[in-house]
């Protein structure tokens, strides 16, 4: 099992459509499943309703948002407080299996959001992240859907092309390049991204103190956003540890495509990445492949 004891905090915003009950009968739907699983060791918070513009960052929450649509249900979002090792980890996928429980459900226009603590970094660290980003993004692409690939959504645009290269010509050197050139995390953002819908997302920094992966496809399935956290925390942990992310002077952006085994044993060197974890993706970029 990965330990996330003692590791940098973390968090979720889970976009889902409730089909058959609206936000106040399934917060209490939730919080009533929820009491089945107090232990000894264990006693489930309570899930409070909240409006979209609510930055609390102590209770688990569930808002309305606007982005997400289905003609027969209500689109939300499950919103956790800050979240800190193995414990929280273990109450989030209870939460999710009770969504499951009660028939909820996801579409296209729902994703997922992991919020990683990094409220003690500089430049040095958002620029280690920013590369293995740029570099592995297509890679991360395989075990996406459609939906979520290149720039086919506009929530999560591609940090790899935000100015304006060609996923087929333009090399990764001359990326790295403009990273290596930013004096700033400010200007290192602008250089990446033009706005906050990017699969990596900096601006929330300024504003939680994190760093935001949006590249996920919606999902309330336990075991995908509990692997998915394990590699945004693994990308991060190997950013504080500036270990060295090299390419060649011929490479571009679609380089990596297919090297989704170079991406994962990267990440295994943070420790927070095992042999499940790459076993995972591996069927997951094959299935997607073959769908």
């Amino acid at each position: 099992m990965i330990n996330l004891d003692n590791q940098r905090t973390y968090g979720v915003e889970v976009e889902f459509i409730s089909k058959e009950w609206s936000r106040q009968e399934l917060i209490a739907k939730i919080n009533d499943h929820a009491l089945s699983y107090n232990s000894d060791t264990l006693r489930m918070p309570t899930i409070h309703r909240a409006s979209w513009s609510d930055t609390t960052t102590s209770q688990w929450r569930i808002k309305t948002d606007s982005s997400v649509s289905d003609r027969r249900g209500f689109g939300l979002e499950l919103v956790s407080p800050i979240l800190n090792g193995n414990q929280d980890m273990t109450i989030l996928k209870i939460f999710l299996k009770i969504l499951n429980e009660l028939h909820c459900d996801v579409n296209r226009t729902c994703g997922l959001h992991v919020h990683v603590g990094v409220r003690d970094w500089g430049v040095k660290q958002f620029k280690n992240l920013a590369k293995r980003y740029v570099k592995f993004e297509t890679a991360i692409d395989t075990v996406m859907p459609h939906s979520r690939k290149k720039n086919n959504n506009q929530y999560c645009l591609s940090n790899a092309t935000a100015r304006g290269q060609s996923f087929n010509f333009d090399t990764l050197q001359s990326i790295f390049d403009g990273i290596n050139s930013c004096r700033s995390a400010q200007q290192l953002k602008r250089y990446i991204q033009n706005g906050r819908y990017y699969k990596l997302n900096m601006e929330s920094f300024w504003k939680h103190g994190t760093i935001e992966f949006r590249h996920h496809s919606g999902t309330i399935c336990p075991t995908k956003i509990e692997n998915w956290v394990y590699v945004c925390m693994g990308m991060t942990k190997l950013a504080d540890t500036n270990r060295a992310v090299k390419v060649k002077s011929t490479d571009v952006i679609n380089t990596y495509k297919d090297k989704l085994s170079i991406f994962m044993n990267g990440l295994s060197k943070s420790g927070l990445i095992d042999s499940s974890v790459r076993r995972f993706y591996t069927k997951r970029a094959r299935a997607l492949c073959t769908s």
